[in-house]
């Protein structure tokens, strides 16, 4: 999980889901929105201190945000 330190998104969390050929995909916390960021733009990022990794969730955590992203991808309530 990233937390992001400054900018558009500052205060919210990133769970890492998955990637794409150009895109890192990410669950916003605590907001549950999907966060979809070019991969440049995420390691400028990373190398300008905006956003920090701070730990890797509990695998029954990580397994409920991938769940959440999915039904947020489809257009699913979030919370059911």
């Amino acid at each position: 999980m990233y937390a992001v330190n400054t900018g558009l998104f500052v205060g919210e969390f990133f769970v890492y889901i998955r990637q794409s050929q150009e895109s890192y995909h990410f669950l916003s916390l605590p907001k549950l929105i999907r966060r979809d960021i070019p991969k440049d733009k995420f390691e400028l990022g990373v190398k300008d201190k905006i956003i920090s990794l701070i730990e890797k969730l509990p695998g029954a955590v990580f397994e409920y945000c991938i769940t959440a992203y999915d039904k947020v991808e489809k257009g699913l309530p979030r919370y059911k």
